[in-house]
């Protein structure tokens, strides 16, 4: 046995221009692994570069792409590695973390943390390993001690792994959901019995849930979805010409909205909504076992709608929460943020080496029932050519602005909601933001 809605009152859209993510994959020459990249548009398996010292990495459920440092991540003979995804060099080895001995690695953007599992010769550890170091940071124990193989997913989102395992001597096979702190099961999926062996689940952040395929009728090959809302199974539609699939991995292009995996077809990319609509690529010559696949999502990160109103970045790193370009002050390292207001959201992240991306922007077009705040908010400060003022409150306020003189340069009125003051004609230097009434709040503005 191996062991191994958002609200409606809040309306967003994405960008129909992002730039569409890279998808990484290692493959075999015959002499040497490579790490490569898929191409739909050329239809090609491009190389990156050649994994040195590494002969032997094991199928489906041992690889992590780390967007923020640009590191793919393996167990391989030499222990577990991480690769620069530019090149294929590798910066970083733990021989002591073997490919005999451990499993399912994934790497969680949300908390910057790599996992594993372990078999002890009685339970399943899941292990904490720091991608700075390398090192192990914690373990605990897994209720499974049997899987699936190619039934392991991971959701950063919720900190969690989805597992299609169960218990020695225990014929009943569950797909779970397992918190990655705790290693306790935070929820069991439904499976219709027309659906047969649901397998290679790839989390998507958008929709909330993993895609996967499955078997249903006389042979056929569908996409299917895990659905965390109810968790139930369920299918989305049959995938013409597929009957066969490769435990190699799966992955989620949340831009394109596609699901890919490896199928009798060959390396295969189907929409998320419309299976038919199918985009292949034939196993170029000299190219042999293609696996592992893992989005980088640096170029083009989304923000993902929360429960409640929120939005949520797909790195733990960020360098704030912008609205309409300007930064939105406080918001630093924020990986949750409440729009209080409508207008065009994104995040910025800086990767360790300098290398800045923006986020997919995302448009919120209701005000009605966004999230609140008892105090006047003001951003960006420091300011240069505008200030935008939130006005939490249903009244006008009067306002005024005084000068490091104590002299008042300006006067005015607060609508509620979103108002705007130009700046660009005012001196530089440190002001404050005054609003005259029973409950008189005083800012500070620096401008520029």
């Amino acid at each position: 046995m191996l062991r191994l809605y958002f609200f409606l009152f809040l309306i967003f859209s994405l960008k129909s221009f992002c730039q569409v993510p890279t998808v990484y994959c290692t493959y075999w020459t015959g002499s040497q692994e490579i790490l490569g990249s898929l191409n739909f548009t050329t239809q090609t398996v491009d190389s990156i570069g050649a994994i040195q010292g590494a002969s032997l990495f094991t199928v489906a459920t041992a690889n992590g792409y780390d967007s923020y440092r640009n590191r793919y991540y393996v167990l391989s003979n030499g222990g577990l590695i991480a690769v620069n995804a530019s090149n294929g060099q590798q910066v970083l080895t733990n021989s002591a973390i073997s490919i005999g001995q451990y499993k399912h690695l994934s790497y969680n953007s949300v908390s910057d943390k790599i996992y594993l599992t372990k078999y002890n010769g009685t339970n399943e550890e899941f292990f904490i390993v720091s991608p700075e170091t390398f090192e192990i940071e914690s373990q605990g124990a897994l209720v499974f001690n049997v899987f699936v193989v190619g039934g392991y997913g991971v959701n950063p989102m919720a900190n969690e792994v989805l597992f299609q395992g169960g218990i020695s001597g225990n014929p009943n096979l569950n797909i779970s959901t397992v918190n990655m702190t705790s290693g306790l099961i935070t929820g069991t999926f439904t499976v219709p019995s027309y659906i047969s062996y649901p397998l290679l689940p790839a989390y998507d952040p958008i929709d909330d849930r993993y895609y996967g395929v499955g078997r249903i009728g006389n042979a056929k090959m569908a996409l299917v979805e895990f659905r965390k809302s109810d968790y139930n199974v369920d299918t989305i539609g049959v995938i013409p010409g597929g009957t066969a699939l490769s435990i190699v991995g799966s992955a989620i292009d949340p831009v394109t909205r596609r699901y890919i995996f490896v199928s009798n077809l060959g390396i295969t990319s189907v929409s998320l909504t419309d299976p038919s609509d199918i985009q292949t690529i034939a196993y170029p010559p000299g190219v042999l076992n293609v696996k592992g696949f893992q989005t980088n999502y640096f170029a083009s990160p989304p923000v993902v709608p929360r429960p409640g109103g929120g939005l949520q970045s797909v790195f733990k790193n960020i360098n704030g929460w912008y609205l309409n370009g300007d930064l939105i002050p406080g918001t630093e390292n924020l990986q949750i943020f409440t729009p209080t207001f409508a207008g065009q959201y994104h995040y910025k992240v800086t990767r360790p080496d300098g290398t800045t991306t923006n986020s997919n922007p995302f448009i919120v077009t209701a005000s009605q029932g966004l999230g609140t705040t008892n105090s006047i908010e003001l951003f960006p400060n420091p300011a240069r050519e505008k200030v935008m003022i939130y006005n939490p409150d249903l009244k006008v306020i009067p306002y005024q602005l005084i000068d490091s003189k104590g002299q008042s340069i300006l006067k005015g009125d607060l609508n509620s909601g979103k108002n705007e003051i130009l700046t660009s004609s005012l001196p530089s230097g440190i002001y404050q933001f005054r609003t005259i009434g029973e409950s008189p709040k005083i800012r500070k503005i620096v401008i520029e």
